[in-house]
């Protein structure tokens, strides 16, 4: 303090606190307007319970072959279940047809691997950590490499010279034999 201060009688006292309106404590009666919004235990229970019916479906369509193992990633994503995202890898594969745990861990591991995973984070994860737009679709393209089919052209191939007859089956069509013409030419054998 001036001497002059204390002569003319003032004192420093100190200003009120400025405050901004965004600072400005909460009305008491703002929270419950969100308690009166949330789902009872009742709906909770029950949504969970359609979760696991829709999860439920969608193994038994793997199961039974209505639903191929490359098919499943677009199938939980198109769809308006996003709880579909939920279901874990190991659990989609070993519910296949034909998928034993041997050839599941094979699977798998061919996917950590080309992925750049480790084995127990792919083995573990869910559908939702293929599609991740993070990974750039690595993961997705390294699901579809494991399960896509193989076939050789021919028993023998590369070493063994075309064979002159040969399984012919394409998409849609019976198997039938095809022979090689003369003009070098195939032609269904029926």
């Amino acid at each position: 303090m001036s001497s002059m201060d204390v002569e003319a009688g003032t004192r420093d006292e100190p200003e009120p606190a400025r405050t901004s309106s965004r600072l400005q404590p909460a009305s008491p009666h703002r929270g419950s307007d969100n308690l009166r919004r949330a789902p009872s235990s009742e709906q909770l229970t029950a949504a969970a319970d359609r979760a696991r019916e829709g999860r439920a479906r969608f193994l038994l369509a793997v199961l039974d072959g209505s639903q191929s193992l490359a098919e499943v990633p677009w199938t939980a994503c198109a769809g308006d279940d996003r709880r579909l995202l939920r279901v874990r890898l190991r659990q989609l594969v070993t519910t296949a047809p034909l998928w034993d745990a041997r050839r599941s861990n094979a699977a798998l591991g061919h996917v950590a691997m080309l992925a750049g995973a480790a084995f127990a984070e792919v083995r573990d994860a869910q559908l939702a950590w293929l599609v991740d737009p993070r990974s750039s679709g690595r993961r997705i393209l390294a699901w579809l490499d494991a399960f896509r089919p193989r076939s050789r052209p021919w028993h023998g191939f590369p070493f063994a010279p075309v064979p002159d007859t040969f399984p012919a089956e394409g998409p849609g069509r019976p198997p039938v034999l095809a022979a090689r013409t003369v003009d070098g030419e195939l032609r269904d054998r029926r």
